[in-house]
């Protein structure tokens, strides 16, 4: 059972399909009770930069598809000072060919340079020397090489982030406006970036208590029904 921590009902229809996303953070999660929550999709951690690979992604993603959770999504936490091409190509391998209900995305949140950061540790927000210009830039290379090295379609190729990152950090840039915006934002409606007209999904909690999740996780919701969700990663 999903408990809200703010008000989403009121935002976004209560029909509206909930999941949720994890990593290592939260252990081995069980997903035959994940799929008997009601969950309409899920998201796992693949990878980080250039090298990393969360140690949870392989079961996350097998338990996904063997519970009958018929769209997942997988994400890379991008490092914008180290090449786009590169992580792309790291990204894609790790995961492997895409069935349709299966997507791709950009969490795009801190652009230290790598001399700052430590794979697989969330641990600055800041641009780190490069200029909105260039983190807008890569973003976009990044996608664009994820498309062509996944055969996606932009529709199942996506970003994440929030306000609080893209507009002073990105310049608020629409460079990838037409991927879907998984919008981050802990409050009582979706905090939105400049540089998109719309937003996809909505992580709205970081706190949420789904059944076969050992620890607290994030919740988001498809701004939507399943219908249209399904339709959207190609089901």
């Amino acid at each position: 059972m999903l408990y809200f921590f703010f008000l989403a009902a009121a935002i976004v229809s209560a029909a509206a399909p909930f999941g949720p996303d994890v990593s290592h953070y939260q252990g081995s999660v069980d997903w035959p009770k994940v799929a008997k929550s009601g969950v309409g999709f899920a998201i796992a951690k693949a990878t980080e930069g250039l090298t990393y690979v969360d140690s949870q992604f392989a079961a996350n993603w097998k338990g996904m598809s063997a519970n009958g959770i018929k769209v997942k999504g997988a994400y890379h936490f991008g490092h914008p000072a180290e090449s786009a091409s590169n992580q792309a190509s790291h990204f894609v391998s790790v995961v492997g060919s895409l069935k349709a209900g299966e997507f791709l995305v950009l969490d795009i949140e801190a652009a230290t340079l790598r001399s700052n950061m430590t794979e697989g540790t969330v641990n600055a927000t800041g641009a780190g020397g490069m200029s909105p210009a260039s983190v807008a830039e890569w973003c976009k290379d990044f996608v664009d090489a994820v498309c062509a090295k996944s055969g996606l379609p932009v529709s199942r190729v996506w970003i994440y982030t929030g306000a609080w990152f893209w507009n002073p950090q990105a310049g608020g840039s629409g460079i990838v406006g037409n991927h879907p915006l998984w919008v981050s934002g802990y409050t009582s409606a979706p905090p939105m970036p400049k540089g998109w007209s719309k937003w996809t999904m909505w992580q709205y909690t970081d706190k949420a208590t789904i059944s076969g999740v050992a620890n607290p996780c994030d919740a988001s919701r498809f701004n939507g029904d399943q219908a249209s969700l399904e339709k959207l990663v190609g089901l």
